[in-house]
């Protein structure tokens, strides 16, 4: 969980709780109703019309572009969970007096109880699940480490139970102890289950930043809720009975046992949600395990409501966090790819901060996935560069061994015959010997990252790492052609559909594939970019495409081929639109560093292409070193100049916005709606750095053209929300 995560949900508890005791603390001498045919002073509609609904409504409109289909689960049971329980208690508590209401104020009763008290179940229900959701989603519910009893973790519950069950049951205890008696033993029963079966789960959370935003959840709607109850009670829309309470009050007007109620039916809601969670988490680590082909495994992106999944949700609820899971080769194997994992994320932080935070946006399980996916092409990247640290960047024997070595990697890694022990197996075999004169640290993120992201094997076919290693291949000159200089948009075409384009087409077909649309992997999809076509047309007419062979998993939103397959060539046309607007942006910054030239440059302007790649440019800000260079340049010698840069940049530029606009619009076809609303902002932040270039002009040809973190914000907020 991030620090700004956690400010966040606790400066929002600050401020609930000000507010609420706030205003609990101006009580009004308001007249109690002191009978059943009292005057209504507030309706219970009205009070749900002025107080619950509309909380409940912003909630939804926040949360609906990040609502994975676990969510939906959620949203679903829990309400119907918390009806089923909560209906036979309350109509006891009425029927016994521990609380009662003015016939005036409300619409219709079912037993003992308003129809707008079984309302109420729905809403605290929904609006705690979707807050909770909201809060958490940031981070993946990954299991504490420590070894907890589920014994140790389930008395508390128990032994509240029991004591309920012998007030209730001793003298006097349907006298003031009632009320409180009744809701011990109620909340009791299913937080005994919940915390036995998510034990070690909970052991430690308190003491860790994740914790405080757990607590933030449990108390922001306590607090919100108590004031309403307050709210409501001076106004005398329900009363509580004072032979059925102990007399006890939290504050002015509302009694111990109303608070209480609040917090343990939000605690009970919390509970479960952190349960399905983790139940989710466990049952795609072991589908994962499994390394079968064609499993879809339970996840947010894919759980749907039927009763093959709610008994693999059960099964796994019942063997979750035992003592026996902690042990044995399947563990250790489960720890390694956690371990992996981790590194990756690290990976990806370092090498990517953009693509790290566009990812937040993403449910954990896309972004566990997609964050290995980047970290190992990141990796490579790096690799492949790590030796060329000087200002030679003439193709060497070493370079080209470097290049097969990485295809031999991938086919060992993305090998849909191999188990995953096999291929932790194999990537120990890579010596430093195998992995060449590179750092350390580039050795160990290469082979770390390739175990990482090795479960999308049957996902993401080995060609697609091949085309992109054939990029890297452009990058040293130790492509076919060995040449790395483009002389016509079709070359920088082919190159960006190579290192990005390639990128788009995997996080699509993990996207689908984990959302129950698996691709067949030996599925090539078309690759055809027309410049004069990006240039003149807004809606294209779609070419005649080959269509993909699909396997639809049980339960999954059907898809037809023709949209897939639109869909996988838009990504690829999105990645090279990116790589365009990165190339734009990166001109100086790679001749100066690298020594490289990504335009397109013609025999006629060859000078430019020679003083890119020997930095030779007119700068305004130079270094010593930049100073020699121009000193020791000839009279007949010229400099590359910002304005000349500029120039091919905006003609960069205009391929790439009409490129972007034209397939934007595709997203909206991916099943998975938190995916398709992180994809939106993750694109058009940065497909805004153009805007950022064309508004710099010349003078900003020399420095690394980025948004603000307000523009940034910006941007991602109206991409996230469609406006």
């Amino acid at each position: 969980m991030s620090r700004s995560t956690t400010t966040l949900a606790l400066g929002g508890l600050a401020i609930t709780l000000s507010a609420c005791l706030s205003s609990l603390s101006s009580a009004q001498d308001t007249p109690r109703p002191v009978s059943v045919d009292a005057p209504c002073k507030l309706h219970y509609t009205r009070f749900h019309l002025l107080i619950t609904v509309p909380p409940l409504c912003l909630l939804y409109l926040a949360s609906r572009p990040f609502s994975t289909s676990l969510d939906h689960a959620k949203l679903v049971l829990l309400p119907i969970i918390a009806f089923v329980w909560t209906t036979p208690w309350d109509n006891e508590l009425v029927r016994n007096g521990a609380w009662w209401y003015p016939k005036t104020c409300v619409l219709a009763r079912i037993g003992y109880v308003p129809v707008e008290e079984y309302a109420f179940f729905i809403i605290q229900s929904l609006m705690t699940t979707l807050l909770t959701s909201l809060v958490t989603r940031w981070s993946s519910p990954a299991c504490h480490p420590r070894r907890v009893s589920r014994l140790a973790v389930a008395t508390v519950p128990a032994l509240a139970f029991l004591a309920a069950i012998f007030s209730l049951f001793s003298p006097g205890g349907f006298d003031n102890r009632y009320y409180l008696s009744m809701i011990v033993w109620w909340a009791a029963v299913p937080l005994l289950l919940l915390w036995w079966g998510t034990a070690r789960s909970w052991s430690g959370m308190l003491g860790r930043p994740k914790g405080l935003v757990w607590l933030a959840c449990l108390l922001l709607p306590t607090v919100y809720l108590c004031s309403a109850d307050v709210y409501a009670l001076r106004r005398g829309t329900w009363h509580i009975a004072e032979s059925k309470s102990l007399g006890i009050f939290a504050v002015p007007d509302l009694p111990i046992e109303e608070a209480f109620f609040f917090f343990v039916t939000n605690l009970i809601l919390i509970s479960a949600s952190f349960a399905f969670d983790r139940v989710i988490y466990e049952c795609r680590r072991r589908t994962l395990s499994d390394s079968r082909a064609n499993a879809t495994p339970l996840s947010p992106s894919f759980m749907p409501l039927n009763l093959e999944s709610i008994l693999q949700l059960w099964h796994s609820f019942v063997e979750l966090d035992q003592d026996r899971s902690s042990k044995g080769k399947e563990a250790e194997a489960s720890l390694r790819a956690a371990k992996a994992k981790e590194h990756a994320v690290k990976i990806l932080l370092r090498a990517s901060k953009s693509f790290h935070a566009a990812a937040k946006l993403l449910p954990w399980d896309l972004r566990e996935d997609l964050s290995c996916l980047y970290a190992l092409a990141r990796a490579m990247d790096d690799y492949v560069d790590d030796p060329c640290t000087s200002g030679d960047r003439q193709p060497t024997p070493d370079g080209r061994s470097r290049i097969a070595m990485l295809r031999t990697l991938v086919e060992a890694t993305f090998d849909p015959n191999a188990s995953r022990t096999d291929i932790e197996k194999r990537l120990q075999h890579f010596s430093d010997d195998a992995l060449g004169t590179s750092s350390a640290r580039h050795r160990i993120d290469l082979i770390t990252s390739a175990l990482a992201v090795c479960d999308l094997r049957f996902i993401v076919p080995v060609s697609l790492w091949q085309e992109l290693i054939d990029g890297y291949a452009i990058d040293l000159g130790e492509d076919t052609s060995g040449s790395s200089q483009f002389t016509t948009f079709e070359h920088q075409a082919h190159y960006a559909q190579c290192v990005a384009g390639s990128i788009g087409e995997m996080c699509t077909r993990v996207v689908l594939a984990r959302s129950g649309v698996l691709v067949s992997r030996d599925y090539k999809v078309s690759r055809v970019l027309e410049k004069e076509a990006m240039l003149k047309i807004k809606s294209r007419q779609r070419e005649s495409l080959k269509l993909p062979s699909l396997t639809i998993s049980k339960g999954a939103k059907p898809m037809a081929p023709e949209v897939v397959a639109e869909i996988l060539k838009d990504a690829r046309a999105m990645g090279v639109s990116l790589q365009l607007v990165n190339i734009a942006r990166d001109v100086v910054k790679d001749s100066l560093e690298l020594r490289r030239c990504y335009l397109v440059v013609t025999k006629a302007d060859d000078w430019i292409r020679q003083g890119l790649t020997q930095g030779h440019l007119a700068l305004q800000h130079q270094t010593k070193e930049e100073e020699q260079v121009e000193t020791l340049l000839t009279a007949g010698e010229t400099l590359v100049t910002m304005d000349e840069i500029y120039a091919r940049k905006l003609e960069l530029l205009d391929v790439a916005q009409a490129l972007f606009a034209a397939t934007y619009p595709t997203i909206a076809k991916i099943p998975s709606a938190p995916a398709r609303s992180g994809l939106r902002a993750a694109c058009s932040v940065y497909a805004a750095i153009a805007d950022v270039i064309r508004r710099e002009g010349p003078a900003g040809c020399e420095g690394r053209s980025r948004s603000s973190n307000w523009e940034r914000a910006k941007v991602a907020f109206r991409a996230v929300y469609c406006l």
